[in-house]
C-alpha cells in the first residue's frame, strides 16, 4: 500500500523539484516575462504604459547577456535601458533576475517588491519573491506570495507548481517538529523519510 502512494508522488514531485531548482537560480530565458502574459496588447499593461521590450535600445543586448548568464553585463545593460525608460517593466523584472543571480538578494527583493507595488496585476514578481523566500527558509512568506500569483493568474503553471512544492516543504518541516517532540512516533518518521527522499538534500 505504501508503494501505491509513494510512486505517483515521486513522479508528481520530480517535475516541481526541477522548477524549484531552476527558479531559485533565477535563470529565466530572455523574454520569459513577456511570454508569461505581459504583452503590450494587454489592456492592463497598456494602462500602465508598459512598452514592448524591443522598442527600447539596448534590450536585445541585455536579454542576450542574461541568456548567456553574463549577469554583471546584463545588469549594467538593463540599468542603461531603465535610465532612459524607467517604465520598461521587462527591464525592471530582468534586472531583478540578474541581481538575484549575482547573489545581491536584498536588492533583488527590493526590485521585485517595487514591481508588485507599481504593477500590482503582474503575477511574475510574486513568483520570484517566493523563490527568494524559499531560499531564506521563509516558507510562510513564500506561500503567501505564490497564492497572490495564482490569484492574479489561476493558470500560472509555474507558480502553481512552486506552490505545491512549498506545501511539501511545509509538511516536511511539520514532520521534523513532530519527530523531535516524539522520537518514538514511527508513522511520522516514516512519512518524513519519504518526504526527504522526494525533496532531496538540496531543498531548503
Amino acid at each position: 500500500m505504501q508503494r501505491s502512494i509513494t510512486e505517483p508522488n515521486r513522479v508528481f514531485f520530480m517535475r516541481f523539484k526541477q522548477i524549484l531548482a531552476a527558479l531559485c537560480l533565477a535563470t529565466l530565458p530572455a523574454g520569459m516575462l513577456m511570454a508569461q502574459g505581459i504583452p503590450a496588447k494587454s489592456a492592463k499593461a497598456a494602462d500602465h504604459g508598459v512598452p514592448v521590450a524591443s522598442l527600447d535600445p539596448g534590450m536585445d543586448v541585455a536579454e542576450r547577456q542574461l541568456a548567456e548568464r553574463d549577469y554583471t553585463a546584463a545588469l549594467a545593460s538593463y540599468e542603461r535601458v531603465l535610465a532612459a525608460n524607467p517604465r520598461n517593466v521587462q527591464a525592471r523584472f530582468q534586472r531583478g533576475v540578474a541581481l538575484n543571480s549575482l547573489n545581491r538578494t536584498d536588492e533583488a527583493v527590493a526590485a521585485f517588491e517595487s514591481l508588485t507595488q507599481d504593477f500590482p496585476d503582474l503575477p511574475e514578481p510574486y513568483n520570484n519573491l517566493a523563490m527568494i523566500r524559499v531560499k531564506r527558509g521563509d516558507l510562510a512568506g513564500a506561500q503567501q506570495a505564490l497564492q497572490m500569483a495564482v490569484r492574479l493568474r489561476p493558470d500560472f503553471t509555474v507558480a502553481n507548481g512552486n506552490l505545491a512544492t512549498v506545501h511539501l516543504l511545509q509538511a516536511r518541516r511539520a514532520l521534523e517538529q513532530v519527530t523531535r517532540a516524539a522520537p518514538g512516533n514511527a508513522g511520522a518518521a516514516q512519512r518524513l523519510r519519504a518526504l526527504n527522499e522526494l525533496l532531496g538534500a538540496e531543498a531548503p
